[in-house]
């Protein structure tokens, strides 16, 4: 799997993840807006494929993700580990996402052990239960995000040149994992 296709899943990922937290495990109280970042507690199998300009930006890559409130619960932090499903390509991936109150955005920022860096600015919208988010940089990294009830999650997300032009796009799907 070459690095753009890790990269997109990497942003992908920001939007993903679904595990609803149950009554004892209680809610969100530091505000409403936070709520909606509970869908990227927990655990998931991860699955997605990749299309792109060159031949090399083509594929499929499986991993798995945790999540987990930390900082007065006032974060999400989650861990990734991505790759081919021959295990070759492997990449570890740290996000922390939040509600920013003073510019009504959420807001994530993501560290790949490949020294890859980002950081995003999303919205959430209650009718479809869709997180959409946005990364700019010398390309427009845009994903979004659509939570099933049973936990699922499909993510799109496409990378554009700074004049618009489609330079590639990732299609994944996080399957809550069992607990024991």
């Amino acid at each position: 799997m070459n690095r753009p296709s890790i990269l997109l899943l990497i942003l992908g990922i920001v939007c993903c993840g679904s595990s609803r937290l149950s009554a004892a495990e209680g809610q969100t109280q530091r505000t409403p807006e936070l709520v909606p970042l509970e869908n990227f507690v927990g655990s998931w199998n991860v699955l997605f494929s990749s299309e792109g300009d060159s031949p090399g930006d083509k594929g499929v890559g499986v991993g798995h993700a945790t999540g987990k409130w930390v900082l007065e619960r006032r974060f999400v932090e989650q861990s990734l580990v991505l790759g081919a499903p021959d295990g070759s390509g492997g990449i570890d991936v740290r996000l922390l996402m939040t509600y920013d109150q003073q510019r009504k955005v959420y807001r994530c920022w993501l560290f790949a052990s490949s020294g890859f860096t980002r950081d995003a600015v999303g919205s959430w919208d209650p009718s479809s239960q869709t997180m959409n988010w946005e990364a700019c940089g010398d390309e427009k990294i845009s994903t979004t995000a659509s939570c099933g009830e049973d936990g699922t999650i499909r993510v799109r997300t496409t990378m554009t040149d700074q004049g618009g032009k489609r330079m590639f796009r990732l299609n994944g799907k996080y399957t809550p994992r069992s607990t024991p």
